[in-house]
């Protein structure tokens, strides 16, 4: 199955359900008087802030000689990643961070993986805390077994990182851990980054006067997150709507307002993040998808 293909079932997914969605969920849209605008330029340089820690997290992990080498990469990942269906940005994220490190595709590939496995951990942590308000035994287990994970798999990357294939590219020596200093390193600017993100729908709510609690604010997110993984374009969308929704209305809300205003901007900053990569971007050629 071409790409062409894969976007246009993943968009005919999103949007079968994005309108019954709205058709179970519209309601009238606030007033502009009743907007503040202020708060909402806060809730997007808050997002915007928790991009700049993903840039930081991947230059402190790769060590680049020059950190601002890698920032149109990043963004343009990300905004690949929202814009289309998943795994699109990632793809071209380990072949232009290749090429501009000069490293093996494989290897890049790998302290990826780490990366990733540090962001679920901490949108696994905001969860536990989300969940913790009801049930703090098992939020507890949530969290503390996020924690943990990032190690357990660090500690194991000479076993897996050999199993990372690459169409087109050669076999990589068993790559060594990063340590635990880095794990710890990592694990923290990740949780703050997407504590961040969660603090630009909290201020996003208050903004549209469809304010949420910070608890429910660190749900949303984690599922929001979740939803751009997902091989849906433009941040999973239809997807998107129903799991905030309902997570909102299992912890007793319906903020519908906020759920569409939240993903709008999720889409408009991933296509600003995009077109900014792109233009930046030094060696266009990653984009399609060349290894080494």
């Amino acid at each position: 199955m071409n790409r062409g293909t894969k976007f246009a079932l993943g968009s005919l997914i999103g949007i079968g359900l994005f309108v019954p969605w709205w058709s179970t969920h519209r309601t009238v849209w606030p007033g502009l008087a009743a907007l503040r605008f202020d708060w909402i330029g806060l809730a997007v340089a808050a997002l915007l802030a928790s991009l700049v820690l993903q840039w930081i997290r991947t230059c402190v992990l790769l060590e680049p000689q020059r950190w601002r080498s890698l920032g149109s990469a990043v963004g343009l990942s990300h905004g690949l990643n929202v814009l289309a269906p998943s795994l699109v940005g990632d793809a071209f994220e380990v072949a232009a961070l290749s090429r501009i490190l000069n490293e093996p595709s494989r290897f890049i590939l790998t302290r990826l993986v780490f990366r990733f496995m540090t962001t679920i951990a901490a949108l696994a942590v905001l969860s536990g805390m989300a969940i913790g308000v009801i049930n703090p035994s098992l939020g507890f287990v949530v969290v503390s077994t996020a924690l943990v994970v990032p190690f357990g798999i660090d500690a194991l990357t000479p076993r897996w990182s050999p199993l990372l294939a690459i169409p087109g590219t050669a076999a990589v020596d068993p790559i060594a851990a990063v340590g635990a200093v880095a794990t710890i390193r990592q694990t923290v600017l990740s949780v703050i980054q997407h504590a961040l993100s969660a603090a630009s729908i909290f201020i996003l709510g208050a903004a549209l006067d469809d304010p949420i609690s910070p608890r429910l604010a660190a749900g949303m997110l984690a599922l929001a997150d979740v939803a751009t993984y997902l091989p849906v374009p433009l941040g999973g969308v239809g997807i998107h709507h129903w799991s905030l929704s309902g997570v909102a209305e299992w912890m007793g809300s319906t903020p519908t307002t906020l759920v569409v205003a939240n993903h709008t901007l999720i889409v408009l900053v991933g296509g600003v993040c995009a077109l900014a990569g792109w233009i930046y971007l030094p060696d266009k050629s990653s984009l399609n998808g060349q290894n080494r």
